[in-house]
């Protein structure tokens, strides 16, 4: 298997000029290195064969070094990773002529410079030195899970030319795996190796069947903070990117040294009272202390604007990319697809068909009532059960899931990680429905991330009462009750829907491309950035 996206802070320290001393610490970074136990490396200007073994381990494994001095010099040349030089020298005027000549040599030899060395180093360096911006993003659940507007916002700006750092504060490697040689495998899919995002694990030192229990739990989640705010001192990054209520903890311990961004992209709550009070809490401190605070929809906006007003409503965020891409398929893909193929090649039309999990969120009742009145309609599911467990035991998710699948006109599609068969199954469907249950405010102040991928492909859309989607009357057709849905999907039915439509709605996919959503974000960094410095 591939080494993972690999990150190494490289600093001058005198004592490794020390005889004996420099040879057992070289051996001792070497070792420590290949088990993948450290990332802060420790050299001196004083030839060592340990230390040129060291610096040959570093280029082969490495990804990205960051250079935490300016006194490598042509030392850097021999290194064959993406050299960034992040240093702070207050004061260029108070260098020695030997130092003035390393540190023009580190400049060469580095391929970027961070923000904080153009600042350190405005006077000195030319200014068009290609800066390196570092974002660190915290991931609050496992990898198990797909968290899709993070992974995007990573990509994203990995492609833009961000050095991304995710804090995987929901997959913590524990102190006892640790010690018993514990092995990344975070890289399976192959994702944040393609997109060179660097995973930082935090560590936990309570076993996993103890933090069952709350106060476990709660100190255990303490101890991770502490170890993330120590994990940001080294990495100093210019943007701490949050997404997540419970971030506003690392936003709060690095305030004085990091910018912070709340990206909020849902109306986060939850059918547990208490809960979702702490949410409420949890985000209102996020809001009220991020530097910069953005929301991905007018709804959003007017119900958060009350703590802080956003810095802006951007796009909502569409993985344009995997729908638009002409690379060949798989073979994973290529099976799917023909397995796809095969399912719908057996369904009769019309097809009403929902892409996505099936979890509480859904409205039951209405469904069942529906796939009774028209026996004569296909309604087509993804099958991906997604657990909430918090949530599921208020509405009983898989007895309400059970009772759907006796009905003889629902089917199910497997379920895919792959955009393309997304695609393939949305290119047999012939009205996309988003039946959330608008009881729930998680639902009716959500903006579903579903709905372009309904609108890449050019279909009408059939949704519950959700604010947002009031915005698109010509593509979206609101129904409030099983009445309702019933006339609208038989109107649907009865006529072509207008190509100018599908056009349009095509067009407004594009719009709210990934590309566009960071675009927006980052305009507002740069216009700030520039500020700052006039």
């Amino acid at each position: 298997m591939d080494d993972p996206v690999r990150i190494v802070y490289l600093y001058h320290n005198r004592i490794l000029t020390l005889p004996l001393i420099n040879s057992l610490l070289y051996k001792l970074q070497i070792f420590l290195y290949e088990k993948e136990l450290i990332n802060i490396i420790l050299i001196s200007s004083r030839k060592n064969k340990l230390r040129s073994e060291l610096l040959k381990r570093i280029s082969k494994r490495t990804t990205y070094l960051i250079c935490r001095s300016f006194k490598f010099g042509r030392l850097l040349y021999k290194i064959k990773c993406e050299k960034i030089l992040d240093i702070n020298i207050k004061n260029t005027s108070l260098l020695n002529e030997k130092d003035i000549y390393s540190l023009m040599w580190t400049l060469v030899f580095t391929d970027f410079i961070s923000s904080r060395t153009k600042k350190s180093l405005t006077d000195f360096i030319p200014a068009n030195l290609p800066i390196k911006h570092i974002a660190v993003i915290p991931f609050n659940d496992s990898f198990d899970l797909v968290c899709d507007y993070i992974l995007q916002t990573a990509k994203t700006l990995s492609r833009k030319g961000f050095l991304v750092q995710l804090i995987a504060l929901g997959s913590p490697i524990s102190i006892f795996k640790l010690i018993f040689r514990f092995k990344n495998n975070y890289q399976k899919t192959g994702f944040f190796l393609q997109n060179n995002i660097v995973i930082n694990f935090p560590l936990s030192f309570v076993p996993t069947n103890l933090q069952k229990i709350n106060l476990m739990n709660t100190i255990n989640r303490k101890f991770m903070i502490l170890y993330s705010v120590l994990m940001m001192r080294i990495i100093k990054a210019d943007y701490l990117w949050c997404f997540d209520p419970t971030d506003y903890e690392l936003v709060e311990k690095t305030k004085n040294t990091t910018k912070s961004i709340y990206d909020c992209a849902d109306y986060f709550s939850t059918l547990n009272t208490d809960v979702n009070k702490k949410i409420r809490t949890e985000e209102e401190k996020l809001i009220k202390m991020a530097d910069y605070f953005f929301v991905n929809s007018k709804i959003l906006f007017k119900t958060k604007k009350v703590i802080k007003k956003p810095n802006a409503v951007v796009p909502q965020g569409f993985d344009l990319e995997s729908f638009d891409t002409n690379l060949p398929l798989s073979l994973t893909e290529k099976g799917e697809i023909k397995n796809v193929g095969k399912i719908f090649s057996k369904i009769n039309k019309p097809i009403i068909g929902y892409v996505g999990n099936i979890t509480y969120r859904l409205d039951f009742k209405l469904l069942s009532s529906l796939v009774r009145k028209m026996p004569n309609v296909a309604f087509v599911f993804t099958d991906a059960f997604l657990s909430i467990p918090l949530d599921d035991s208020f509405v009983d998710t898989k007895k309400r899931i059970t009772e759907l699948r006796k009905a003889k006109n629902i089917y199910f599609v497997p379920k895919t990680q792959h955009r393309r068969v997304v695609k393939e199954i949305l290119r047999n469907i012939d009205i996309g429905m988003i039946p959330y249950n608008i009881e729930f405010d998680f639902n009716r102040y959500c903006y579903p991330m579903k709905l372009f991928e309904y609108f890449y492909q050019g279909i009408p859309v059939i949704s519950t009462p959700i604010e947002e989607l009031r915005r698109f009357p010509d593509f979206v057709k609101i129904g409030n009750s099983d009445e309702d849905w019933e006339k609208i999907i038989n109107e649907l039915i009865a006529r072509q829907w207008p190509i100018k439509n599908s056009s349009d709605e095509k067009t407004l996919a594009v719009q709210n491309s990934w590309e566009m959503k960071i675009d927006s974000i980052l305009n507002i960094l740069n216009q700030n950035i520039s500020q700052d410095h006039t």
